[in-house]
């Protein structure tokens, strides 16, 4: 979908648009930055022939390679806000947890993955088990086992953790919407298609329990059938998150590889609560080198960069590099906005990638919209719910040339000319 567009804010016909017209002059001034925002300037190409980059030089390719997820967009809404602000983009991506999302968002993430080639993070869950354990343990069950239950049964129900068969039942239901929306026929210009399978696999994040490094390991033994399947079948890439404890960072990575016959998973290192310390983080990327790393509850300047100065200054370079935070939770949620939630949800997400910005040449604005009201030439006018067909057919009756496209399920586009 051409990123010159205009979309729907609510399904009323007293709506708000957003009119993101054309801008032939050079890209918005950026906003103040956020780790990631401003792309480090292109080095040219190296041979095996030159020394390795220098700490500083590495540090801006790494953040180059940096994919930034903003987590916390499992309601509907925000996911759609999310997608459309954030869609298409390297370095950028929109995360959720599984847990919370209904099936329409189940299918709005299908969408977004297969039309919009938007980045997909998907959290099990484990740290919002793990918070709510801190605030009142006594209601959290842990796994149940019988008499005749082997050593790691026993330990994992002496911990609190989630159903991560339900977690897995919700991953498969991922998968399986792309694979409906990969195998039908959106119609769509540079959608993913059976023949042509380019989309961003979803992050998946495996079974955890935050801050207990023993019972993590176990969960790993336990799903391991499933999670090599997730490694084998391409569909997904898996997130394990290794927590400090008994054993370094080093040793529990290695028992992880173990298990998996194999490292083909990306090594997910805690940074909020029960987080890696500096020096544990440097001895393990010293020791390990692992070619996939994802930053678990960090996007900021303040949390990230020092991580990113530590991997540059052992002078590796992992081959995937991301990271996830809740990004608009200060600037959106809990508090009273003067502007509807997906306004904010986009406004925020436009502020904090200039790759956003620079990919659509233009500055966001705002204007109320009432029947009959001419929209620009050129507009792309997207309008969804149960009754955009007939409104999407209105709208379009009041411009010469004005066409109605499918766009997906309760979804249509106007093209106002």
């Amino acid at each position: 979908m051409s990123r010159n567009l205009a979309t729907l804010l609510q399904t009323a016909f007293d709506f708000d648009v957003f009119i993101a017209a054309p801008v032939v002059a050079t890209p918005p001034t950026i906003l103040p930055p956020v780790i990631g925002d401003c792309p480090a300037p292109a080095l040219p190409p190296g041979n095996d022939n030159e020394a390795p980059l220098g700490a500083e030089a590495l540090l801006q390719v790494l953040k180059q390679k940096l994919v930034i997820f903003a987590s916390g967009m499992s309601r509907i809404g925000d996911l759609d806000a999310g997608t459309f602000a954030w869609n298409n983009l390297r370095s950028r991506g929109i995360g959720v947890e599984a847990g919370e999302l209904s099936s329409t968002a189940v299918e709005a993430i299908a969408e977004a993955v297969v039309i919009g080639k938007t980045q997909i993070f998907v959290d099990s869950g484990a740290f919002s088990e793990f918070k709510r354990s801190l605030r009142n343990p006594s209601q959290l069950k842990g796994i149940v086992h019988d008499l005749f239950a082997d050593e790691t049964e026993k330990l994992l129900a002496s911990c609190q953790t989630i159903d991560f068969q339900r977690v897995w039942l919700r991953y498969e239901a991922i998968k399986a919407t792309i694979a409906y929306y990969l195998n039908g026929d959106s119609g769509i210009e540079g959608s993913a298609t059976p023949d042509d399978p380019d989309y961003p696999r979803p992050l998946f994040v495996m079974p955890d329990v935050v801050g207990d490094q023993a019972a993590s390991l176990a969960l790993v033994e336990r799903y391991r059938a499933w999670i090599l399947e997730e490694i084998e079948q391409n569909q997904s890439r898996p997130i394990i998150p290794i927590q400090v404890g008994a054993l370094t960072l080093t040793q529990a990575f290695d028992r992880i590889i173990e298990v998996l016959d194999g490292r083909s998973f990306i090594a997910g290192i805690p940074s909020n609560e029960k987080s890696v310390t500096p020096d544990e983080l440097r001895e393990f990327i010293r020791e390990t080198r692992p070619s996939r790393l994802h930053f678990l509850g960090a996007a900021s300047s303040k949390t990230l960069d020092p991580k990113l100065e530590i991997i540059a200054s052992v002078g590796h370079e992992p081959e995937h590099l991301s990271a996830d935070a809740n990004i608009c939770r200060s600037q959106v949620y809990g508090k009273g906005i003067d502007k509807s939630r997906f306004r904010a949800i986009v406004e925020t997400l436009y502020r904090r990638s200039a790759e956003a910005q620079q990919a659509t040449g233009e500055i966001p604005g705002w204007r109320k919209i009432k029947p009959g009201d001419r929209l620009p030439d050129g507009t792309h006018l997207v309008l969804k719910g149960l009754k955009c067909s007939l409104q999407a057919t209105d709208v379009a009756s009041q411009h010469p040339g004005g066409r109605v496209i499918p766009d997906g399920p309760l979804r249509f586009a106007v093209t106002a000319s």
